[in-house]
């Protein structure tokens, strides 16, 4: 029975740690200093709201920071995602419509065949 408390009481310090470290992720508040610049990941269009939303915030408290937007392009992939992802065209559309600014925007090319998944 000792060794089974014992062995409980180690899972529930693990999970502690691990509740403690995704909170930290989560919650922390963004860095004071303006960072190098930030990398927004493809989402399917149903969360690009989201998306867009963290976008706007960062470039509202960072004015000067890039954006960087891979150039994914659903129709260029292997295999497509069926439905639902535009791809960097959905995103820098959803982008613009918020008002991020095209200036803070760095669009990189994407090699579909090399990195045929995203």
């Amino acid at each position: 029975a000792r060794g089974e408390v014992e062995r409980a009481d180690r899972l529930a310090r693990q999970r502690r740690q691990v509740s403690r470290l995704a909170m930290r992720l989560l919650a922390d508040p963004l860095p004071a200093a303006q960072p190098d610049g930030a990398y927004l990941f493809h989402q399917l269009d149903c969360n690009l709201d989201s998306t867009v939303r963290g976008a706007l915030s960062l470039v509202q408290r960072y004015p000067s920071m890039p954006i960087l937007v891979l150039d994914v392009r659903n129709e260029l992939l292997p295999q497509g995602i069926e439905e639902g992802f535009g791809g960097a065209p959905a995103l820098l559309e959803h982008l613009g419509r918020a008002g991020v600014p095209k200036s803070q925007l760095r669009v990189e090319p994407w090699d579909h065949r090399a990195w045929p998944m995203i």
